[in-house]
């Protein structure tokens, strides 16, 4: 009766460490899949979706500001003016409207791509490109006597992919790891600002690794953590109340248990998201 009154009175003291890291597992599945940006096809759509239309209103908020495009172009810019157009997240390019667009560029503010001719003389105001490096959503719009052409990068497209150039998608590094760009049927489409289609989402082929956002990963630690310090005061606590021997073996079993389930199951997270624990990174040709 006694053994039977101090077991209730310990898992009793100690349940709060089960409670804490189920709960924190609740939290970071919540995190994964409804904040993360790569938790879903929908949520995927959404971010890349906001991040293009972010930047077609800052375009169309240019068309508006003939002074500073004014100023730029006659180059009587000060600093602070250049500063904020150097750093756009799009790449802008400016022409006079009413003379042959290619042949004459009056401002730019990268050096890293040039907007072909297809694209300056569209008689479209946007539309999705690969040019050069990157696939590109393009933006044209018309602000006094300039044409203003934008060129916003959706996906890295490097033919050489390594730690410095890498084919990422800027509206988050991870995307790619699921995701890919398809200019034919897809998965998902994503929209204009004003609602034509530009490109669609495709599954990438193969073993699609899941990831965790760096917050939920630190909640599966914790909760790990509180997990393991439960089993070694349950061992412990064995080993007192009744024999060492017994201790040691619900400590063995215990790990072994979860050994074998995170062969299984990504318990507490799948690892392979990690560098560290990429096979990938090992592989080699000889």
């Amino acid at each position: 009766m006694q053994k039977e009154i101090g077991i209730k009175r310990f898992f009793f003291n100690n349940i709060y460490l089960l409670v804490i890291a189920a709960w924190l597992v609740t939290i970071s599945f919540i995190i994964d899949n409804y904040w993360s940006v790569n938790s879903s096809v929908r949520a995927v759509q959404k971010n890349i979706t906001a991040k293009i239309h972010g930047e077609e209103k800052e375009v169309e908020k240019l068309a508006t500001d003939t002074a500073s495009l004014t100023k730029l172009v006659l180059k009587k810019y000060d600093e602070p003016l250049l500063r904020k157009y150097l750093d756009k997240k799009h790449f802008l390019f400016v022409y006079p409207a009413f003379e042959p667009y290619a042949n004459r560029i009056l401002f730019w503010n990268t050096q890293t791509v040039l907007p072909d001719s297809s694209i300056i003389n569209s008689k479209d105001s946007c539309g999705f490109k690969r040019i050069q490096n990157a696939y590109y959503v393009w933006r044209r719009v018309m602000a006094g006597p300039y044409l203003c052409v934008a060129l916003i990068p959706v996906k890295w497209d490097y033919r050489i992919d390594n730690v410095y150039l890498q084919n990422l998608f800027t509206a988050g590094d991870r995307i790619a790891d699921n995701y890919d760009i398809s200019e034919k049927e897809g998965i998902a489409a994503i929209s204009s600002l004003h609602g034509s289609t530009l490109f669609f989402l495709s599954r990438n082929a193969g073993v699609i690794i899941q990831s965790n956002t760096a917050a939920a990963a630190w909640l599966r630690m914790l909760a790990t953590f509180c997990l393991l310090l439960f089993i070694h005061l349950t061992a412990g606590f064995f080993a007192r109340r009744y024999n060492v021997m017994l201790g040691c073996l619900f400590l063995i079993g215990m790990v072994v248990m979860l050994r074998v389930l995170s062969y299984f199951y990504p318990i507490p997270l799948n690892f392979r998201q990690f560098d560290l624990f990429d096979p990938m990174v090992y592989a080699s040709d000889n």
